[in-house]
């Protein structure tokens, strides 16, 4: 059997190479706003490593507080969240469930171009209205939520849910509130819901990614995107640390009480 030590070793140097990449990159920089991107970026991708699906909320809350907010962070969000993603996905992939997620795969599919159509026409306060409008009546349910279980969905209302995500996840790069509800009311474990999830989100960022760039106006990248992504790994390594420890019922608890926080500070800054 390895030693504790020995399974901490690679994740505690996963965590120094990636926390000595962002100073490097921001020393380079020497940008106040790249420095406070950054924070908001690895504390949204330690929750949204815990829970799987917070990631773009809280980091679009936590730069709503700080006044980053624009059209230009959408998709410094989108690459991020996908790189968060892709390292989640990589740590769990042995309890991931690729067939069970296709249906939620394919209703975002089809919505998700719509999505990013909204995202063109949307101002910056109209974005984090959003948001915040998607983040705290979620938040609320799941923190206060009652002693409901539904039986597993059919065919057509996995499509559905799907459906829902891909416009949100087109918009705002969050695609995974609907489908979290969902799983929630079934009544499935973390590790359940992370196997579902996990798939779909993935899919979802990359085909919102996709469109983005295909567009007519295509995306405008800024050094600070790639400062952000070694604060995203750091923030992801931790969070993973987390989850593997915690219990459905301290992790959420926490978190979804921060995210209604988040959604209800959008709310304030867009009115």
């Amino acid at each position: 059997m390895k030693s504790l030590s020995a399974i901490r070793a690679p994740g505690t140097a996963f965590m120094l190479a990636a926390a000595g990449t962002m100073v490097l990159l921001l020393w380079h920089q020497h940008s106040g706003y790249a420095t406070a991107l950054c924070a908001s970026v690895c504390v949204a991708a330690l929750l949204g490593s815990i829970v799987g699906f917070a990631f773009s909320a809280v980091a679009a809350s936590l730069m709503g507080m700080l006044h980053l907010m624009s059209r230009e962070t959408v998709p410094v969000l989108l690459v991020c969240s996908i790189v968060l993603q892709l390292y989640c996905t990589a740590g769990l992939w042995k309890t991931l469930d690729w067939r069970g997620s296709l249906r939620y795969v394919l209703g975002g599919a089809v919505t998700l171009p719509l999505g990013v159509q909204l995202l063109r026409h949307l101002s910056p306060g109209g974005i984090g209205l959003v948001i915040g409008t998607l983040v705290a009546p979620t938040a609320a349910y799941l923190l206060f939520k009652p002693a409901l279980r539904l039986p597993a969905p059919g065919p057509v209302a996995e499509l559905a849910i799907g459906a829902a995500g891909g416009i949100t996840g087109g918009l705002v790069a969050f695609p995974g509130a609907a489908l979290s509800i969902s799983l929630n009311l079934r009544g499935l474990d973390k590790t359940q819901s992370r196997a579902l999830q996990q798939p779909y989100i993935l899919t979802m960022q990359l085909m919102a990614l996709a469109w983005m760039l295909a567009g007519p106006q295509g995306v405008a990248w800024s050094a600070a995107t790639w400062t952000a992504i070694p604060a995203t790994l750091l923030g992801a390594q931790l969070g993973l640390s987390v989850f593997r420890r915690l219990t459905n019922a301290q992790f959420n608890r926490a978190v979804y009480g921060l995210l209604l926080v988040s959604g209800l500070v959008l709310l304030s800054h867009a009115a």
